[in-house]
C-alpha cells in the first residue's frame, strides 16, 4: 500500500485508500495501522484500522470492508515483487562465442552491444549460456571489442551480486567496463547488462558452457537397473528434481522428501548423494 495521499478518482475507485504510517519491519511481527480514505479534499475523511506483517519477501494484511462501496485499497506503482529468473530476455546467439574469430559466424558482418537496452538476459546457444571469465584478444565473439567477466560467477546462496565486464582493446585487457548484476537461478545465469562502452564490443559467451551445463543440468533417470552396481569408475551423475509444495514446507523438510525419493530411485538406503537446493516460485498460467 501506499504511505503517502493521494486524491480523489485513482486506484480505479472515486475514493482511495492510503497508509497513514509505515510499513512494519520484520522483527516488529503483526501491527496495527490506520488506512486513509481521500474524499471532497480531506485526506483522512474515512478510516480503517488494519492489521498488517512484514513477510520478509513481501507484505500480508488484514482487512475490512472499505467505509464507502466506492473506495479503494490502493497499491503503491513500482512495489510488485520481481525475479529476474523469470523475468527476462533471451539471447540465442552462437556468435557470441568467443570460439568465433572476426565475422566468421555472422556472415562477414561485424557485431556490436552498444544499443542493447538495460535488462536482464540469459544466454542461451551452441555459443555458451555464461559470459566468459577469460581474457580474450580484439576480434572475437564477432565483435571489434571483447567483453569478458573479471571475477566468478555467484553460488545460488550468494543471490544477486555485482560484478565487473572488461572490454579488451589493443593491449589493453580491461580498457573500459561496465558494472552489472548476475544472479544465480540454480539450472541458469541471468544478467542485468548495459549498453557497452562503445557500438563494437560485444558481451562474450564462454562455448564450452553450452554443453557442460546442459549435461549437468539434465534431468536423467539411473542409468543401472535396481540391483545392477555401478561402476567405480562411473562419473558422478546430475540429476535435476522439481519439487512443487502446495503448503508452507521448510527447507530441511524439501531436503528431506527429495533425498526419500532418491532413495526409492536408486534402490539404495544411503545413496551418496549431494543435494543443491533451489528454491524458486514458479509463475502462475
Amino acid at each position: 500500500m501506499p504511505e503517502t495521499v493521494f486524491p480523489e478518482d485513482r486506484c480505479s475507485g472515486v475514493i482511495p485508500g492510503w497508509l497513514y504510517g509505515s510499513h512494519p519491519n520484520v522483527t516488529e511481527g503483526v501491527v496495527t495501522r490506520t488506512v486513509c480514505f481521500t474524499w471532497n479534499e480531506d485526506s483522512c475523511y474515512w478510516s480503517r484500522e488494519i492489521q498488517l506483517k512484514n513477510c520478509s519477501d513481501y507484505f500480508v494484511y488484514h482487512l475490512k470492508p472499505t467505509p464507502c462501496s466506492r473506495a479503494v485499497y490502493c497499491t503503491a506503482a513500482g512495489t510488485a515483487r520481481f525475479d529476474p529468473c523469470v523475468t527476462h530476455t533471451v539471447l540465442d546467439q552462437p556468435w557470441r562465442s568467443t570460439d568465433c574469430s572476426h565475422t566468421e559466424c555472422t556472415g562477414g558482418q561485424w557485431m556490436g552491444d552498444g544499443e542493447l537496452e538495460v535488462g536482464w538476459y540469459r544466454f542461451n546457444s551452441s555459443g555458451g549460456r555464461m559470459i566468459s571469465e577469460t581474457v580474450f584478444p580484439e576480434e572475437r565473439c564477432s565483435g571489434l571489442i571483447t567483453g569478458w567477466m573479471n571475477g566468478p560467477h555467484p553460488s545460488v546462496e550468494e543471490g544477486e551480486v555485482t560484478r565487473t565486464v572488461c572490454f579488451t582493446w589493443r593491449e589493453f585487457t580491461c580498457y573500459w567496463r561496465r558494472e552489472i548484476k548476475v544472479k544465480n537461478c540454480c539450472r541458469y545465469f541471468v544478467y542485468q547488462l548495459k549498453p557497452t562502452p562503445i557500438s563494437s564490443a560485444v558481451y562474450c559467451t564462454a562455448p564450452e558452457t553450452a554443453t557442460t551445463e546442459e549435461a549437468k543440468l539434465t534431468a536423467t533417470e539411473p542409468s543401472t537397473a535396481p540391483n545392477e552396481e555401478p561402476s567405480l569408475e562411473e562419473e558422478d551423475k546430475w540429476i535435476e528434481v522439481i519439487v512443487a509444495a502446495s503448503g508452507g514446507m521448510t527447507d530441511e523438510e524439501v531436503r528431506e522428501a527429495t533425498r526419500h525419493k532418491l532413495q526409492e530411485m536408486f534402490g539404495d538406503p544411503d545413496p551418496q548423494l549431494e543435494l543443491v537446493l533451489c528454491m524458486s516460485e514458479i509463475p502462475e498460467e
